[in-house]
């Protein structure tokens, strides 16, 4: 085994969320390594060179990742798994086209209030940009608070009334397509990297509503309608394996004019912002073909800048979003 010296995986929030994640897909996705980050050619290490080597490189592997999650503010758990083949694009040394990729992967997600099952096509032409499509088959399982639909993207919503009545929530069916793309750099020991998403989701939610509650965007989600998500990393990587992140959480999901029951007003609901401190820590990192691989552990805080109900309207505005990830990856052959 190898340790490198600046390894690292961080987390992209992609449907971490037990109140539903019709609107994302990500799930939560085992992020790059060292190797998977751009770093300036003159200030690549020995180790990195060697890992350019053409003995290192595998064009053609079998792949899987899985996380298990937990959050609070709102509250959520969930547990996934990933499988596929995975084919590098270019046989060029160099960090940049190392870690080039096509990838195709059966998914399925696994929460107490609903299971998704899909497929991930993600392309990756060079190291510092990641691009990739999701659709999922959505079961909602009618309990937690996951599907509890409205007429009106102004009604309320909030923690309190959504357990209130919890008599509300049925179990239905849907799905959802994501389309997203990753953008990342590393200087030295400084890393950044900023990943967009945008969802369509839909459900079969009852006859005359319009919208319905998302737990991912924490907020009403228009029916065969879009969202979107941005989050913005700076991290600090340290050679003790611990690494330390800042990251910025952006959501807004887009109403209709057919969303409204009465006439449309101005947006009620988003966007969201969160900003907070993550830390890390990955035990060990082998070369590609281990069959189990960068086993990490990570906690985030974050702090609601903007929400309709967490900034003080219904609870706290003190209490932070909280996130504890354990993930996982390795090849099957």
């Amino acid at each position: 085994m190898i340790r490198s010296s600046g390894a690292f995986a961080l987390l992209t929030m992609s449907a971490v969320w037990l109140g539903g994640s019709i609107a994302r897909s990500a799930d939560m996705v085992p992020a790059p390594t060292k190797q998977e980050l751009v770093s300036l050619p003159s200030m690549a290490t020995e180790e990195e060179r060697q890992l350019d080597t053409p003995s290192v490189r595998q064009r053609h592997r079998w792949v899987w990742d899985s996380l298990l999650a937990l959050r609070y503010n709102p509250r959520g758990a969930i547990a996934r798994v990933r499988a596929g083949y995975r084919m590098q694009l270019w046989d060029r040394p160099g960090v940049l086209y190392e870690q080039s990729f096509a990838s195709l992967k059966g998914a399925v997600d696994l929460t107490p209030a609903y299971a998704r099952v899909g497929g991930v096509l993600e392309l990756q032409p060079l190291a510092a940009l990641r691009l990739w499509a999701r659709y999922d088959y959505v079961s909602s399982f009618g309990d937690f608070s996951y599907t509890q639909s409205f007429t009106d993207p102004r009604a309320d919503h909030s923690d309190t009334t959504v357990q209130r009545e919890s008599d509300r929530d049925y179990a239905t069916k849907g799905g959802q397509v994501t389309l997203a793309a990753l953008l990342q750099l590393k200087f030295g020991p400084i890393a950044a990297r900023t990943q967009f998403e945008a969802a369509h989701g839909w459900l079969d939610i009852h006859a005359g509503d319009r919208v319905f509650y998302d737990g991912y965007f924490d907020t009403l989600f228009p029916n065969g309608g879009w969202g979107a998500v941005s989050e913005t990393d700076l991290l600090y990587l340290h050679d003790s394996g611990f690494k330390l992140m800042l990251r910025y959480s952006y959501s807004h999901v887009f109403y209709r004019s057919r969303d409204y029951a009465l006439q449309p007003e101005q947006q009620p609901n988003s966007p969201t912002h969160r900003l907070g401190p993550a830390l890390l820590y990955t035990f060990f990192e082998d070369r590609p073909g281990a069959a189990y691989d960068a086993p990490t552990v990570a906690f985030l805080s974050q702090w609601w800048i903007g929400h309709r109900y967490r900034t003080g309207a219904d609870s706290d505005p003190a209490l932070p979003f909280m996130l504890l990830v354990f993930m996982q990856r390795g090849d099957l052959l």
